[in-house]
């Protein structure tokens, strides 16, 4: 509502977009990193289960379905983190200042997005380093205690699509529905691994958030704290049946999805840089001789005319 050129907000309204934009000031990174995860897995031709969990009290069609246009038409009308937070406001600052702010301005299903993205907490940047991930967040959800009778570090590689369910659920064993990605050839369970290298292959970059500032093509390795006694119930047992292969040494089939407790989100950029192509152009080249050619016999007509002309005032 505008009054005398001025726009008042309510009271609940002004305690939200100071709450919000708190938080994304205490973290912009990992607030980025929570939406462009959410972007990609609503690109995936399998969001209907990807996206999981979905905001289906913001979104919903008329057939109480989840609204994944609509979802996605909020997230497009989000600007990058950098411009929303361009407006700082004070602690004293007026219900019409933040009205005016960036922030408050935000069409209201991108702000209740954001806000319902936001509401886990945010995973937490721990440091970035030229020889190692573009970024390492810590995973700062609050997961259910288990007895870590041997706690081991093992990694998981996945898809970026599949970041936002993993963030909220957790690690699922997917072996033999249609959610599974690659082969299961040593039994039902969620494959890892004790080594770094191995677990990095299986990860595939996704397209996210064009305003993210993280990146907008992405991959992402997990590290877990991963219990040996539990990982060791419900699963096959390291012969397999069929192919009589063991399971690799560096390998870990974990049975129990509770024997898993995510640690730290590594993740890696692939945005392709642009440079200049230095790819010859034989067209123009062939263009370019063709012209000096012509030039060239130009010229030399012209040399010939001379020394004609020089030739016949010989007599006069």
């Amino acid at each position: 509502m505008r009054v005398s050129g001025r726009t008042e907000i309510s009271d609940e309204l002004k305690e939200d977009v100071e709450r919000l934009r708190s938080t994304l000031v205490d973290n912009q990174s990992g607030s980025d990193l929570l939406i462009t995860a959410f972007t990609a897995a609503l690109k995936h031709f399998k969001r209907a289960t990807i996206a999981t969990p979905f905001p289906a009290e913001l979104f919903q069609t008329s057939g109480n379905e989840k609204d994944f246009h609509a979802c996605m038409q909020a997230v497009e009308q989000l600007p990058a983190l950098e411009t929303i937070l361009k407006t700082h406001l004070g602690n004293s600052a007026s219900a019409t200042a933040i009205a005016n702010s960036n922030l408050a301005s935000l069409p209201t299903g991108s702000r209740q997005l954001l806000e319902w993205l936001l509401q886990p907490g945010c995973p937490q940047p721990a440091f970035t380093d030229n020889m190692m991930p573009d970024f390492i967040f810590k995973n700062m959800a609050e997961m259910p205690d288990t007895k870590q009778g041997t706690p081991i570090i093992a990694y998981h590689g996945t898809s970026f699509e599949r970041l936002h369910s993993i963030m909220n659920v957790g690690l699922l064993n997917m072996s033999g529905t249609k959610m599974q990605r690659t082969g299961a050839n040593h039994g039902s369970g969620i494959y890892m691994a004790t080594d770094y290298s191995v677990s990095l292959t299986f990860c595939q970059s996704a397209i996210g958030w064009r305003g993210s500032t993280v990146g907008h093509k992405l991959r992402c390795l997990l590290v877990c704290l991963v219990d040996r006694d539990l990982a060791s119930e419900d699963r096959p047992p390291d012969q397999d049946e069929n192919s009589g292969e063991k399971l690799p040494p560096a390998y870990l089939l974990v049975g129990r999805t509770d024997a898993i407790r995510l640690q730290y989100v590594l993740i890696y950029k692939d945005d392709v840089k642009e440079t200049k192509s230095t790819k010859i152009n034989w067209c123009s080249v062939i263009i370019a001789a063709y012209i000096a050619g012509m030039l060239l016999h130009h010229l030399f007509n012209w040399k010939a005319v001379e020394r004609w002309l020089r030739h016949q005032m010989r007599g006069y």
